[in-house]
């Protein structure tokens, strides 16, 4: 039962094939002359041969090279020998000079417009090396210049996480000292980073920047250079959204921050010193002045000469 079925089924197939065929070539006019431009491309984006696309077409083949002649039409082979020509004669009179100043891969790929893997198999050919040996050592000159993982994963045409494993696998990685790793998690804490850009910069888990700063105690450096930066920020007179804006924080946060840590009556402290600078400031001199001076607005300058105004009728 089973072998009938499948040699209906075959029959069938073939049939339905050998039907369809026939009634594409009976659409076909034997006259050369009435072959189009489209039946022969049509053919050709299907992959088919020269030889294959003279008989579908039933005419002679020295027939179907002369209207792809008249057409202009060039065989899949034939473009790509012309590519391959074009892509031979940019890599012959560019990557000679290139090479002499030491360029890395992503450079040459920029410079010509060819894919890395004809580049590298050029450069090979010319070394007397292997396609792999040749590969290997530019992969890891682009690590070692900093190319981020993005930029390799789009010269390669492969995944961010593949560019990460292939980092491993070539060797490339520095081998750091927890030490050393914790000193330059403290020097960016202090410099205000964030632990999700740290763990970008140094090309790590953001939960490992975490356990580094609970294990040695550096999560109070990040509120170390916040308060610093409000209190410094709040001395030149910039609001709270403002110094937020700059601590990439929202406003919420800052002000629950202030709560916490009472720093409300200081910062109102440094508001009022700064007000009374402006105050005095245009006393001796004209309000448009001033204004340029500290490249404000003569709005804003009359907002803080208000605000002395006002915190000099408080009580003592």
């Amino acid at each position: 039962m089973q072998i009938f079925f499948n040699s209906y089924f075959n029959t069938t197939s073939s049939f339905k094939k050998q039907k369809n065929t026939q009634s594409f070539k009976a659409a076909i006019p034997k006259n050369v002359s009435d072959i189009t431009k489209t039946q022969i491309e049509t053919c050709i984006k299907q992959g088919m041969s020269v030889k294959s696309i003279a008989e579908f077409l039933n005419i002679r083949l020295n027939a179907l090279y002369k209207a792809m002649e008249e057409f202009n039409i060039m065989t899949v082979n034939k473009q790509n020998r012309l590519n391959n020509q074009k892509s031979m004669h940019i890599l012959n009179s560019t990557l000679p000079k290139m090479l002499a100043k030491n360029a890395d891969l992503f450079e040459m790929a920029q410079a010509t417009g060819i894919d890395q893997k004809k580049i590298i198999s050029w450069i090979a050919e010319r070394t007397n090396k292997s396609f792999k040996e040749t590969r290997h050592k530019m992969l890891q000159d682009l690590f070692k210049k900093n190319y981020n993982k993005a930029q390799i994963a789009e010269l390669l045409g492969i995944k961010e996480h593949t560019v990460k494993r292939m980092k491993y696998n070539l060797g490339v990685f520095e081998v750091v000292k927890k030490d050393k790793k914790v000193e330059m998690i403290k020097q960016m804490l202090s410099s205000g980073m964030y632990p999700k850009e740290i763990a970008q910069k140094l090309d790590m888990a953001v939960c490992t920047i975490y356990m580094y700063m609970k294990e040695y105690k550096l999560k109070n450096l990040i509120s170390e250079y916040q308060k610093k930066t409000i209190l410094e920020r709040s001395k030149q007179g910039l609001s709270l959204s403002a110094i937020a804006k700059e601590l990439r924080i929202d406003r919420a946060s800052i002000a629950r921050f202030v709560d916490k840590h009472e720093l409300k009556q200081e910062i109102m402290q440094l508001r009022n010193e700064y007000n009374k600078s402006i105050a005095s400031r245009v006393k001796d001199s004209s309000l448009k002045t001033v204004a340029g001076e500290m490249n404000l607005s003569h709005c804003q300058i009359k907002y803080r000469l208000k605000k002395a105004q006002d915190s000099s009728n408080l009580p003592q």
